[in-house]
Order: structure tokens, then sequence, then C-alpha cells
């Protein structure tokens, strides 16, 4: 994969749900939904986000470790 077009550099979405290739700015395709669904998924069995941290880049640093 390649990275999209580097002039878009605004990230959109709320940060616990967000998949690697998002972050990374990869092309992407329906598997990121899925990514989502799986979040939600695990907050809703579990009552706290899987890569839950107190800023967005700590949550951003967990998902993409």
């Amino acid at each position: 994969r390649r990275n999209v077009d580097a002039e878009d550099r605004r990230i959109l979405g709320t940060p616990d749900y967000l998949a690697p290739e998002l972050l990374l700015r990869y092309e992407h395709g329906p598997e990121v939904d899925w990514w989502a669904f799986g979040v939600c998924m695990f907050e809703f069995l579990t009552g706290f986000p899987p890569f839950l941290d107190d800023t967005p880049e700590k949550i951003f640093h967990n998902i993409l470790s």
C-alpha cells in the first residue's frame, strides 16, 4: 500500500476507533470499519476501549503498538 496524498493532513474520527491504516495515512477500505466495529464490541464487553489512554497521541501509540 502507498501513503495517501500528503496534502490532506487531517485525520478525522474518534481516536479510540481509528484503524492503523488511517493513522499511517495508507489507502484503506472497508476493513477500517471492521476495526472500529471490533473496538466497539470490546468496549461493549469490557466497559472501556482497548487502547485507552490519557491523550489522543498516547492512544495512537497504543494502536500502532
